[in-house]
């Protein structure tokens, strides 16, 4: 049986990525997206459901944007459960780098988000990601690495505590300085609820 909570599971930190949105005016800033690779949502779907319970399409469409005409890319990606397989569907236009391809794949990111993949990085909107633009695009993020890893941990603990998966992941932390720092950001979004649980793992780490 599949536990969609494993759909919906974060993604590593350190496998997400980031995209530049709107600028300001002056082009000194800009409004960073947080992403995750088509490859990782094909490996979550094998680990969760198997290679052969799931399956995408895609179809196009006339559509019209401020720049003209274009495509979108409707994709479909249809999970199997108990022997039907059921559908969901997302659309998106072309990307501006390999046009066709680049919305294939963005359409099958967001038909994923349908099922919960990947949906946790739409609350980034949550909080601020206007990065510095100090050198050009190509280093905009380790130039702000400090605000945009902290921006990813924060919604990676909001996803495992929606999942009530939070305990399981701190079990998992190998070191006492990741439990500290997570039970810091714990703390200022949760409170006490998992105060316990990490001074727990520090005595068990620090013996």
């Amino acid at each position: 049986m599949i536990n969609f909570n494993d759909l919906k599971k974060p993604f590593p930190v350190s496998s997400l990525k980031w995209r530049i949105g709107n600028k300001n005016r002056e082009g000194s800033k800009a409004n960073m997206l947080v992403y995750v690779d088509a490859r990782m949502v094909q490996d979550r779907l094998d680990d969760v459901v198997g290679a052969g319970n799931w399956q995408f399409e895609t179809r196009s469409m006339n559509s019209v944007n401020r720049q003209g005409n274009t495509f979108t890319i409707i994709g479909r990606l249809g999970i199997k459960i108990n022997d039907e397989w059921i559908w969901k569907e997302d659309g998106a236009e072309n990307s501006d780098i390999e046009a066709a391809k680049g919305g294939i794949s963005d359409a099958f990111k967001r038909a994923a988000v349908q099922w919960g993949i990947g949906r946790y990085l739409y609350n980034a909107s949550d909080y601020s990601t206007w990065a510095e633009v100090k050198s050009n695009d190509f280093n905009i993020y380790q130039d702000n690495k400090r605000l945009l890893d902290t921006v990813a941990w924060r919604l990676t603990l909001r996803a495992y505590d929606e999942t009530n998966s939070m305990e399981s992941f701190l079990e998992a932390l190998e070191n006492s300085k990741q439990v500290e720092y997570i039970a810091k950001l714990n703390e200022e979004m949760f409170g006490d609820k998992y105060k316990a649980k990490a001074e727990e793992l520090m005595l068990k780490l620090g013996e």
